[in-house]
């Protein structure tokens, strides 16, 4: 009994390791910028060849572009743009910024 009951707990946590992997993934593949085909392929891979389609997407799948890269930062630090906005205006407010930085940082958050 006490084994059944450690097997069954075992087998939750596969279970949430495996959910936690498609959300991951699918969210990852249906946010990219790629043709529809080609997320397509992916879906019908993972779904239909689980273990093969995983593994296969999280060694080729392609690194984010240049452009990508400094929102997925502000997205993991949780910042959102207006925040960032804000913080811009109230520097430049304050003459921390001269107009030109402020424009720079304005475009690069814009970006």
């Amino acid at each position: 009994m006490f084994w059944e009951v450690i097997g069954w707990i075992f087998f939750a946590f596969l279970l949430a390791i495996w959910l936690y992997l498609l959300i991951t993934i699918f969210s990852d593949l249906w946010t990219n910028a790629w043709n529809g085909w080609i997320t397509a392929a992916w879906t019908v891979g993972i779904i239909g060849f689980p273990l093969i389609g995983i593994l296969a997407y999280i060694i080729f799948r392609p690194e984010p572009t240049p452009g990508q890269k400094p929102a997925m930062y502000r997205q993991q630090a949780g910042i959102s743009t207006a925040e960032e906005l804000e913080k811009l205006s109230d520097l430049h407010s304050r003459g921390v910024l001269t107009d030109d930085e402020f424009a720079a940082q304005k475009a690069r958050v814009l970006a």
